[in-house]
C-alpha cells in the first residue's frame, strides 16, 4: 500500500530536522504512520479507481455496511439484480457535515432486509462500485506527516531497537491525532459493530 504522503513531500516537510536518516528510514516511518492511521480509523483512504464487484454476507437487517465507495452501480442478491429504488445509499448525497465522504452502507427500503433465499451465512450479496474516496482527506495527509516525523525521531533515541509499529499505534491514539482523525473512524469496524 502506498503511503498517504510521498517521500519527497515528507522530506520537504521535515526541513532538514532529521538529517541523520536515509530515505529507507523515512519511507519506513511513512509506511508505519499510514498503517497506524488505517488501523485507528478502521478503513483505508485510497482514491477510487475503476469499478469492481465485492461480496458481503447477508445481515438479516435493513442495513448493510459496505467498504467505502464513491459510486454504487449494481447490487445483486443470489445473482438477482436489485433495482436502485430497492435500496438507499448512505450517507445521503455523499455528505456529512458539508464534507464529501464515500458511501458506507446500503439500506433496504420497503420494510425489506438484506437476506438470502439460499443461505444467510454465504456471501450472497454482490455490490459493484468504485471503491475508495474521491480524494485523500487533508486531515489524513497532515496526520501522516506529523506521525511519521514522530516515528522517525524515535529512531534517534538512545536504547537500541525501536518497534515503529508500536510507536505508531501508541502515537495515533494521542489527542492531537484524535482531533484530526476522530470523525474519520469507521465505528462499524473500530467498535466491533460489523
Amino acid at each position: 500500500m502506498a503511503s498517504y504522503v510521498d517521500l519527497a513531500t515528507f522530506k520537504s516537510y521535515l526541513r532538514h530536522e532529521l538529517s541523520g536518516l536515509d530515505d529507507v528510514d523515512l519511507q519506513d516511518a511513512l509506511d508505519a504512520a499510514t498503517e497506524a492511521i488505517n488501523d485507528h480509523c478502521g478503513r483505508t483512504f485510497t482514491v477510487a479507481g475503476s469499478g469492481s464487484a465485492r461480496v458481503y454476507v447477508p445481515t438479516c437487517t435493513p442495513v448493510l455496511f459496505i467498504d467505502d465507495a464513491t459510486t454504487v452501480t449494481a447490487v445483486t442478491i443470489d445473482g438477482a439484480a436489485l433495482a436502485s429504488t430497492d435500496y438507499q445509499k448512505e450517507p445521503l448525497n455523499n455528505l456529512v457535515n458539508g464534507q464529501t465522504v464515500p458511501f458506507t452502507r446500503l439500506v433496504r427500503l420497503g420494510g425489506h432486509v438484506w437476506d438470502s433465499t439460499t443461505d444467510n451465512l454465504k456471501a450472497a450479496i454482490s455490490v459493484t462500485a468504485t471503491w475508495g474516496w474521491a480524494a485523500v482527506p487533508s486531515r489524513v495527509t497532515q496526520a501522516c506527516r506529523i506521525l511519521a516525523k514522530e516515528i522517525a525521531e524515535a529512531r534517534n533515541q538512545v536504547g537500541g531497537y525501536v518497534d515503529m509499529g508500536e510507536i505508531a499505534a501508541r502515537a495515533v491514539s494521542h489527542p492531537k491525532y484524535g482531533q484530526l482523525l476522530m470523525r474519520l473512524q469507521r465505528m462499524d469496524r473500530t467498535a466491533g459493530i460489523a
